[in-house]
């Protein structure tokens, strides 16, 4: 069909654009789109050359704006791949399955990451001719320094295992106020983990081995498959929580996703640019949820004096815990 006039445009449009739209807010649809937007990234990103254009921007305005370019497509392409790999989590909770739907997603994402794992090893094992055991071992503790070409479908499995995890824990929050001190409590223990605690030490001495437990952002321009920040499997597993939670008690969904979208892009903004060297997710998570669902919660004033006395003792063993830790 030739489109010969403004009529014809508006006919396709409005035949266009319903199918469109139904796309878009189909869960399963929009959720695989996502996941495969993801997978483009990774296999797309590392091999874009930036190098020319940022000697381009070098030679033609100087130092500071080819920082400035470089730092934009960097910024650019890691919040792209944030929001696909935070898009398919939130469809993939508005899916709403039940319970046994979100186990058989946890047991054959964790079957699909043990299986790249072996295989990976299997290879590493048998070009350097060490034992497969050990080569697993190898392989489970560098994910991110093997430059693989099934680290994003690893990734995108990841996002899925805890996904199903963290809505498979939703069910322990059977009414809506109760949201308030675990979002608090879980904030203040990922303080603790990820400055003095658990993650601290692994980041400290074997800061490879995060990599098994990390959604990955790939690096634009790399020419090879490397990655350029991590997310833990808790940002991850704490958001699908929230998003349960907000679908469960009516809350608003798209307001919840863009909010914590937004503050967890602003962190990894941070990091990626040098002012900190690691965060807390769940911080900003937790900041988000709340400022977007206030008026929905209806705690007490005898509620919130118990929830600050529960949130002090926690902040003052996880204190206590870290002058024995250290």
């Amino acid at each position: 069909m030739t489109l010969r006039s403004t009529k014809d445009f508006s006919v396709l449009r409005n035949n266009g654009m319903p199918f469109i739209k139904k796309i878009i807010k189909t869960p399963w649809t929009c959720g695989i789109l996502c996941a495969i937007g993801y997978l483009l990234c990774w296999y797309v990103l590392p091999l874009i050359k930036t190098g020319g254009l940022t000697e381009l921007v070098l030679n033609t305005a100087g130092k500071g704006a080819a920082g400035f370019v470089f730092l934009f497509i960097t910024l650019f392409t890691a919040g792209i791949a944030m929001l696909l790999m935070f898009g398919m989590a939130f469809k993939l909770v508005e899916q709403r399955l039940p319970a046994k739907g979100y186990i058989v997603l946890f047991l054959c994402a964790f079957a699909g990451m043990s299986g790249i794992i072996l295989s990976t090893a299997a290879r590493i094992s048998r070009l350097s001719h060490a034992p497969f055991a050990a080569a697993v071992r190898f392989t489970a503790a560098n994910m991110n320094d093997i430059s693989s070409p099934f680290m994003g479908v690893y990734s995108l499995l990841l996002v899925v295992l805890a996904v199903a995890f963290g809505y498979l824990i939703s069910f322990v929050v059977r009414e809506k106020n109760l949201l308030v001190p675990i979002m608090l409590c879980c904030a203040i223990v990922d303080v603790w983990t990820v400055y003095g605690g658990f993650v601290k030490k692994v980041m400290t001495e074997a800061p490879a081995a995060l990599g098994a437990v990390s959604g990955s952002v790939p690096a634009a321009g790399a020419g090879k498959f490397s990655v350029i920040s991590t997310i833990g499997a808790g940002d991850f597993i704490f958001p699908a929580l929230v998003f349960a939670c907000v679908f469960r008690f009516g809350f608003r969904p798209a307001v919840n996703f863009w909010l914590i979208f937004a503050f967890l892009f602003a962190g990894m903004a941070l990091i990626l640019t040098g002012v900190l060297p690691h965060l807390p997710a769940l911080v900003p998570v937790c900041a988000a949820t709340l400022i977007a669902d206030f008026r929905e919660f209806s705690l007490s004033r005898r509620e919130w004096a118990y929830m600050g006395i529960v949130f002090a003792l926690l902040v003052a063993v996880l204190f206590f815990l870290h002058r024995i830790v250290t």
